[in-house]
């Protein structure tokens, strides 16, 4: 609210601009901000007012960066947006007007088919399975992408059997990864749920 932004260890003071005009401190910072993980934490203290705030942001990306960013369009950084916005959408909808959301609908359909031409070229690892999930997440959530559920789906099968390991672990060993990959994935189970989709062995495993 007070227009502070702490993202990598470094601290951004907005002073009355859209913080989507600022200067990036790292880029770890800005891959940080523009992929939205954090409406969760607005969604923590959810009210009418922090509902318009997490608009407003969304609002403010969409003018400043919807339609190029070199960081904010990286396919990992793409693919973290689209899980945040479509798990997260609860929030910034509820007591929305049609403009936006019509305008948040547009946004997101434009960044899911960018990302499905792109996510092959996502790192190899956390990133590309990452990228897959975000497509699950779209073909599942979103209305008039259902055609694309049996291809994104066994997608997510080839990523999961290649990089999760039969003991459970990530095929980088590294236990964050695990961590990150299963906050994903938990609620993608439950939105194959949601649609009476059998979710394929390898993410039930």
């Amino acid at each position: 609210y007070s227009g502070r932004f702490a993202f990598a260890g470094k601290v951004v003071l907005c002073d009355r601009r859209s913080i989507f005009e600022m200067e990036p401190p790292s880029d770890e910072w800005a891959a940080a901000l523009l992929g939205f993980g954090w409406l969760r934490h607005l969604r923590a203290a959810e009210s009418a007012i922090t509902r318009a705030n997490a608009r407003a942001l969304v609002d403010e990306w969409i003018s400043f960066q919807g339609s190029w960013h070199s960081i904010g369009w990286r396919p990992d950084v793409l693919a973290r947006r689209i899980i945040s916005w479509l798990s997260q959408s609860t929030l910034v909808l509820q007591d929305a007007d049609v403009r936006f959301y019509r305008r948040y609908l547009r946004s997101l359909l434009r960044q899911v088919r960018y990302l499905r031409h792109t996510a092959g070229d996502a790192r190899r690892g956390v990133a590309r399975l990452q990228a897959v999930i975000a497509l699950t997440y779209a073909a599942l959530c979103i209305a008039g992408q259902q055609r694309h559920i049996k291809s994104t789906t066994e997608r997510l099968k080839g990523e999961l059997e290649r990089q999760i390991l039969p003991d459970g672990g990530h095929a980088s060993r590294d236990p964050g990864a695990v961590i990150e990959i299963l906050l994903d994935l938990l609620p993608l189970r439950q939105a194959f749920a949601s649609r009476n989709i059998a979710p394929p062995q390898a993410l039930q495993n």
